[in-house]
């Protein structure tokens, strides 16, 4: 997204059948961009990635001209928004896919690309993982919840966390002792939770 004139682009990801190389199977997706400079929608080549790895339903996170999305296997696409052709790249997350089915979520921390997780035998801990600019994962913080039920969905700032229990929104100071400061009761348990950010935090523009 940048401004002066307004730019943005849109993303969109069709699941295809799968492709068969060199005999291996690939899963495929289609990938659509479309360019508000140009207005109109255009096909890039078919991103693919091992059979039987998806791309996962949770939003995805943007920083800095890209987009990140978590995949089934626990690896991320990133998709380079603003270079020639959006060049893609699958790398890995600092949580390898086991069977335990560690639970997993991309968030925002001061501005990078995070990654929380809550190995299957932590109560209610989420250890919160950063990536750096030279490409390595740093464990920056946990941030705990009263409940095993509670799932972290987003992290309002560096300091809040925002946990859900079926129609109840939990915000906690996990860097202050992990007070829950804001409790959310909905009428109806939501179908899909996504976070929105208005000016809250500055925005990445390029």
């Amino acid at each position: 997204m940048g401004l002066k004139p307004l730019h943005y682009k849109i993303i969109r990801f069709s699941e295809l059948r799968p492709l068969k190389r060199w005999r291996k199977f690939y899963t495929a997706y289609r990938c659509d961009i479309f360019d508000s400079m140009k207005w109109k929608w255009r096909s890039l080549k078919h991103v693919t990635f091992d059979y039987c790895v998806f791309l996962t339903n949770p939003q995805p996170v943007t920083n800095n001209g890209s987009i990140y999305m978590l995949l089934t296997n626990n690896n991320i696409l990133k998709v380079d928004a603003y270079s020639e052709n959006e060049k893609w790249e699958v790398f890995s997350s600092p949580i390898p896919y086991d069977e335990s089915r560690t639970s997993v979520e991309l968030v925002k921390y001061n501005g990078s690309l995070g990654l929380a997780c809550k190995p299957p035998d932590a109560a209610g801990c989420w250890e919160i993982w950063v990536l750096r600019k030279d490409g390595l994962w740093v464990k920056e913080a946990d941030a705990e919840s009263e409940s095993k039920r509670e799932s972290l969905k987003a992290l309002y700032d560096s300091e809040t966390s925002v946990m859900v229990d079926c129609e109840t929104f939990l915000f906690y100071r996990f860097k202050q002792g992990n007070n829950m400061i804001k409790k959310v009761v909905l009428k109806d348990t939501p179908y899909q939770i996504f976070s929105f950010r208005s000016d809250v935090e500055p925005f990445d523009l390029k």
